[in-house]
């Protein structure tokens, strides 16, 4: 420092290191106040912080003392422990576009071309065993650079493997107002069909299609039903931006909106009218206190056989969070983050770090479990993306810890502090539970309990065929009839995360 007073200091910056203080990451800089909060610790072990001083002349101070501290979450209690290293295709290069922060890469993970900017797009398996993506994207060189977008069309992707690369079949996935379009998103309809979303001259437009490849149908414009006091009038845009859905077992549609509110439709019809149930996240109570104050947008809903799943963006803050919910409009904060520009990791090791990851979308299996991660990536802040400059947009896509099938053995209702419940977990390709299944480490209970090392502890264990049925002591389940599921964590025999989630029978799952 250029003078040994806090009146020269004009900021700090954070670094955390492992349980030894070695391999320092930089998580936090240009703070002003006096306390800050890491939302990305790492789990089961010492965290060590060091703080840096920064002065008016750009001098920087040496480290203060190092800071240790173990979070109580343990490993599965975050979305963001269930992202894998991505695979490499073919290898890592450096001649790409692009900062160091995200060189050496795989410019085969995803979508990416030296001509274009993508941005956006959920990948679906189609029936011909291969993933298909339509997908936002604008030419790399447009006068604007980044702010291109209002002008973006939609294209229409395949790749063999979930992760890509995805290859453009079509510069146009439609042909209304030619291909115009931003912000698309797919729902899967229960016939087996598929619905469009895209943000066409700022309006909600809904296509419809037998297949990925098209031929796409422009249905309309959505409309949704605004004399609600839910949201505020200079925000009703909200109610059209950046929507994701979910086609209900009765036919109606259910979207949440681009601030995280819900709204339902009225009837079979995809266009609605639809009406707004709920407020915005953003200063929502369902949210813990530290995490309300974040601008919120680009959300994602899927569904399963247990429970519904939102990820939604904290845009300025570099973080997205996740909710669950029994019935898709009352929602659960699930602790932790859901991903950070920290969680782009390839297989070897090699760590990128993009200045920002948004537009999520999963990519789902029969089961509506969410298998990989996909999100927009920019290497700098979207104002530096210029014209012909070395920087641009890409799509990355991440494999996940795949949830494992769980059920009951008994779907009666369970008076949980007075007996054991017993849990089967199910035998699928690729796993099998009597022998990948470490029990010694197995918790079960409210994801309140799992999620910090505590839960139910195994009694016994049994097989049932393919499946292996465990039960577990009746204390520490943590459950009442407010839990719509219980959690399963611990690990398999190859040290590997293990996760699932059952539905739990003395919940209401119709309350509407």
């Amino acid at each position: 420092m250029a003078k040994n007073s806090e009146k020269d200091v004009v900021s700090y910056s954070l670094f955390r290191g492992d349980g030894h203080g070695k391999n320092q990451q930089k998580i936090a800089d240009q703070i002003k106040q006096t306390h800050l909060t890491d939302f990305t610790p790492t789990k089961g072990t010492d965290n060590t912080y060091f703080v840096y001083a920064h002065d008016y002349s750009g001098n920087i101070s040496l480290a203060s003392k190092p800071i240790k501290a173990r979070v109580k979450m343990v490993k599965g209690a975050s979305f963001s422990d269930l992202i894998l290293p991505m695979p490499i295709t073919d290898a890592l290069r450096t001649d790409l576009w692009g900062g160091d922060n995200v060189l050496p890469r795989d410019p085969n993970n995803g979508i990416e071309h030296p001509n274009w900017s993508y941005w956006g797009g959920r990948p679906v398996l189609g029936k011909d065993g291969k993933f298909h993506m339509v997908v936002t994207r604008w030419p790399a060189n447009a006068t604007k650079g980044h702010w291109e977008w209002p002008n973006s069309t939609v294209a229409y992707t395949v790749a063999k493997r979930p992760t890509g690369p995805y290859k453009v079949v079509k510069e146009l996935a439609y042909d209304y107002k030619n291909g115009l379009g931003h912000n698309p998103d797919i729902i899967l309809l229960n016939d087996g069909s598929y619905l469009l979303y895209s943000l066409v001259s700022w309006q909600p437009t809904l296509f419809h299609a037998q297949t990925m490849s098209g031929p796409w149908q422009c249905l309309g414009v959505m409309q949704v039903d605004k004399n609600t006091d839910l949201e505020i009038p200079a925000r009703f845009y909200r109610f059209e931006r950046n929507l994701s859905g979910v086609h209900l077992d009765n036919g109606q549609f259910l979207f949440v909106t681009k601030g995280g509110a819900m709204m339902l439709s009225e009837s079979g019809d995809p266009l609605g009218p639809y009406k707004v149930l709920t407020a915005p996240i953003q200063h929502n109570p369902i949210i813990p206190e530290k995490y309300r104050g974040s601008n919120y947008e680009d959300p994602v809903i899927w569904k399963d056989e247990v429970q519904y799943h939102m990820i939604i963006n904290a845009f300025l803050d570099y973080r997205a969070i996740y909710l669950r919910s029994p019935d898709g409009i009352n929602w659960k904060f699930n602790s932790g983050t859901a991903y950070t520009p920290n969680d782009t990791i390839y297989e070897d090791g090699t760590k990128t770090h993009w200045y920002k990851l948004e537009r999520p979308h999963v990519i789902t299996d029969q089961y509506g479990r969410a298998t990989h991660l996909s999100v927009a990536v920019v290497d700098v802040p979207k104002r530096d993306d210029l014209a012909r400059d070395k920087h641009s947009s890409k799509n990355i896509i991440m494999p996940l810890t795949v949830p494992k099938r769980l059920t009951l053995l008994s779907e009666q209702s369970y008076q949980y502090s007075q007996k054991n419940i017993k849990v089967v977990i199910q035998s699928e390709p690729g796993f099998n539970a009597h022998a990948d299944v470490n029990i010694a480490s197995l918790r079960f209970g409210a994801a309140e309990e799992v999620d910090y090392g505590q839960g139910a502890s195994v009694v016994k264990f049994e097989k049932q065929g393919k499946n292996l049925v465990v039960e577990f002591a009746k204390e520490g389940l943590g459950l009442t009839e407010q839990h719509f599921a219980g959690k399963l964590l611990g690990k398999t025999t190859s040290d590997e995360l293990l996760i699932g989630f059952t539905r739990l029978p003395n919940f209401d799952f119709h309350p509407r």
